[in-house]
């Protein structure tokens, strides 16, 4: 579970860590939103960007939010904060609020690398000590 290099400042993820990670987001996500309005969502944002979301959203975060935003306004800030919440607190990734948030509209330089790092991190830990719902 290591970082693929994708180019001299861009990284992804490897496969099992990416899933780990989708199951963490996609678990956020639920917790905010709840199970229909989530589904409902995603439908929203695959169709805005022509790809899965969660995809999406671990290339190109500013991307993603761009698609939030059109969905919620102003309410995709808070979103983004619940779901920073959320992952700081349930799954212990180490990053803070204000990453969270610059990481999404200004996009993918050194904020993207330490989120993944982070995640990565946490999905060391969450592989580790407990079982992801």
């Amino acid at each position: 579970m290591a970082f693929k290099e994708a180019g001299p400042n861009g990284m992804t993820l490897e496969s099992p860590t990416i899933s780990i990670v989708r199951r963490m987001i996609e678990n956020a996500f639920e917790a905010i939103l709840g199970p229909n309005a989530h589904r409902v969502l995603m439908y929203h944002l695959s169709r805005r960007l022509h790809d899965e979301p969660y995809n999406i959203l671990l290339e190109e975060p500013s991307r993603f939010y761009a698609a939030l935003k059109e969905i919620f306004g102003v309410g995709a800030d808070t979103l983004i904060l619940n779901l920073g919440d959320i992952l700081i607190v349930k799954y212990s990734v180490n990053i803070s609020r204000g990453q969270i948030s610059k990481l999404m509209p200004d996009g993918n330089g050194e904020e993207k690398q330490i989120l993944l790092r982070r995640l990565e991190q946490a999905t060391r830990l969450a592989a580790h000590h407990r079982p992801l719902k």
